[in-house]
């Protein structure tokens, strides 16, 4: 119950209002706004951040790491409970929120949800520890040139 209602005061306060306090139905929970701040700020700075992380890795055609992943996806799917939690508090009162309120939510549920999928899918298509053994100790065979400017010769990169 009460997390129920702190999440809720964190998400309708810090977008309700940008001064004085939050109150709980009833009057009897105060919730000052820079606590609102921080519940709200600390998830969406998180979000930013790992959406961020995964932007860079995918214009670079590389994987986002594995300890990245692994973050993401706990700290997303952490969210996403606390926010399926707060969906149900919404269906019970559909009364108390606004319908603005209610689009910031669903949006914000959505991009959880998808930063939470892409780090599972991206943990779960990591190669093994014996493809990527198996990789490192593949040769590549490049064309290198050579002493004379008349040709060039060919290599063994990684070995000489």
């Amino acid at each position: 119950m009460w997390l129920k209602i702190l999440v809720g005061l964190a998400l309708l306060g810090g977008m309700g209002s940008f001064s004085g306090q939050a109150r709980a139905s009833g009057g009897d929970l105060i919730w000052p706004d820079e606590a609102s701040y921080v519940l709200i700020g600390v998830p969406v700075a998180s979000n930013v951040t790992f959406t961020a992380i995964d932007l860079a890795y995918a214009a670079q055609s590389k994987r986002t790491p594995r300890g990245a992943a692994i973050a993401e996806t706990a700290c997303s799917a952490a969210q996403l409970v606390l926010l399926t939690l707060f969906g149900a508090w919404l269906l019970e009162y559909p009364e108390r929120v606004d319908g603005e309120t209610k689009g910031y939510f669903i949006g914000y549920y959505a991009w959880t949800a998808a930063l939470t999928a892409h780090g599972i899918v991206t943990l779960a298509t990591e190669p093994s520890r014996k493809q990527r053994r198996a990789a490192a100790r593949s040769w590549d065979v490049a064309v290198a040139p050579g002493p004379q400017a008349q040709g060039g010769a060919v290599t063994l990169r990684g070995v000489w």
